[in-house]
């Protein structure tokens, strides 16, 4: 069933998933490992990041003490492109109080291919 909000932004079929870490991100970065990223977080905002280095940043800089979960919708595109949206998560303390240290991240494909 596709749902209204995707069908009127064209988008043919949309696929959620969510895990607890952040295997499931490296896994679909890894998918589109020949596109280039849009990469959205507290205080950082950068596009046209090739997908080496967004695994890089998720490998190694985001802090061990976090407990992470991740949410992924892949989807088509009106113009039949694959595309991806990534949140990342990362709580610290006790999940589902407000905590103002706990981070989000966003990662999602460009639309455009690389030359």
């Amino acid at each position: 069933m596709i749902d209204l909000l995707g069908w009127l932004k064209g988008r043919l079929v949309a696929e959620y998933n969510e895990s607890g870490g952040i295997n499931l991100a490296l896994q679909t970065i890894e998918r589109f490992k020949d596109r280039s990223f849009k990469f959205k977080g507290a205080g950082m905002k950068h596009r046209n990041i090739p997908a080496k280095e967004i695994v890089r940043f998720i490998k190694e800089e985001l802090p061990s003490y976090y407990t992470y979960t991740t949410k992924i919708k892949t989807f088509m595109d009106i113009k039949k492109t694959e595309q991806a949206h990534i949140i990342i998560n990362g709580t610290l303390g006790v999940t589902g109080r407000y905590n103002p240290l706990d981070r989000s991240f966003t990662i999602k494909t460009e639309n455009t291919q690389p030359p």
